[in-house]
């Protein structure tokens, strides 16, 4: 595969991965690596039917997930693989650690809300360039903007942000 057919939404979205460490980026930018390679079943089914080539630094990021999820299935916490006392963990407890080991949560953080939130950010910020090389009046793109994102903001809670 050329370099130039693989540095789209693959690569921004590895890049935003390694920016802000959530995995659902990371796993977004798997997906986007390997959907070019899918084959579709009868039952709509997407498969991988060749031998794809992975980046090193994304197979390192698949290394480490499988890694936490071998480790969970045998009964560790791969968190503290050096303190014997907590490393051991219940079926039942390995499903609830899941989410943390793999980083998709910790306390107080959902990383499918912040993906949620960086997206609408990178949306809005997208969308506001966009317009704004049209060079349109400024309470034109406010208004622009409030139409896009249903966002009954004043002019004032705009500036504020």
């Amino acid at each position: 595969m050329s370099k130039k057919n693989n540095t789209t939404v693959m690569d921004l979205d590895w890049h935003l991965a390694l920016k802000t460490g959530n995995p659902v980026f990371a796993w977004c930018a798997v997906y986007n690596l390997l959907r070019k390679e899918a084959v579709y079943s009868l039952n709509n089914r997407p498969s991988i039917k060749s031998d794809v080539t992975i980046p090193s630094d994304i197979a390192d990021f698949l290394f480490l997930q499988a890694y936490a999820i071998s480790e969970l299935s045998q009964g560790h916490d791969p968190r503290a693989l050096e303190n014997k006392k907590i490393n051991r963990t219940s079926p039942k407890d390995s499903l609830s650690k899941m989410a943390t080991v793999l980083g998709f949560s910790r306390r107080g953080s959902n990383k499918f809300l912040n993906f949620q939130s960086d997206v609408q950010i990178i949306q809005e910020f997208l969308f506001y360039e966009k317009i704004k090389v049209k060079n349109q009046k400024k309470e034109n793109l406010i208004a622009i903007f409030r139409k896009q994102f249903g966002i009954n903001l004043s002019e004032d809670d705009i500036k504020n942000v």
